[in-house]
């Protein structure tokens, strides 16, 4: 699968599809994005739901994003995360095949459940946890906030499709024209 496969598979068709408000959708969205770039693997989903309902977010859409970092991708993004944490403290980060060996041995040993993700993250130590946890709060805030944005507009166009498509009399294709309700088209 091509990386712009899986964008819009995981980012793009979630958010197309998603039933409720643009603003659900759209804190749904940062919610998941952000949740995903967090080393949190193995608690994201449960970390969506305990933030989701306070935050008004979509959760299936939260759901859905949270899944971009998942046992292929986390070796790269916790790497990613070490790097530019290491870079923000001034400290020297480890080479890339030194971080993939403790980071895809501590993940296995997560997935297959010798131990916990936070007994795996205390055996990298703090000189690697501190820099990871940084670079990553860092790296999802970034990217977050955009999301929430283009999330908002492509749900906001979508629901002015869907509200057109009514108005002129046209059969709207899966029942899209009911997922709005008539509270929700007045905001």
């Amino acid at each position: 699968m091509s990386l712009q496969q899986l964008i819009v598979e995981r980012i793009v068709d979630p958010i197309k599809r998603a039933q409720g408000s643009p603003a659900s959708v759209a804190r749904g969205s940062a919610l998941g994005m952000w949740i995903a770039l967090t080393p949190t693997v193995g608690i994201q989903m449960a970390i969506v739901a305990v933030l989701g309902l306070p935050l008004r977010a979509n959760i299936p859409v939260a759901l859905a994003l949270v899944w971009i970092s998942n046992p292929v991708t986390v070796p790269g993004l916790y790497f990613i995360f070490y790097w530019i944490g290491a870079a923000l403290l001034g400290t020297s980060p480890e080479s890339f095949s030194e971080m993939k060996g403790l980071f895809t041995g501590g993940f296995q040993s997560v997935m297959v459940g010798e131990v916990s993700v936070v007994d795996s993250l205390l055996v990298f130590g703090w000189d690697i946890v501190w820099p990871m946890c940084l670079g990553s709060l860092l790296l999802a805030t970034v990217i977050a906030i955009p999301t929430y944005y283009i999330a908002l507009a492509m749900a906001q166009s979508r629901k002015a499709r869907i509200l057109r498509e009514e108005a002129e009399g046209k059969t709207v294709k899966g029942g899209e024209a009911s997922v709005f309700t008539q509270k929700e088209t007045k905001t």
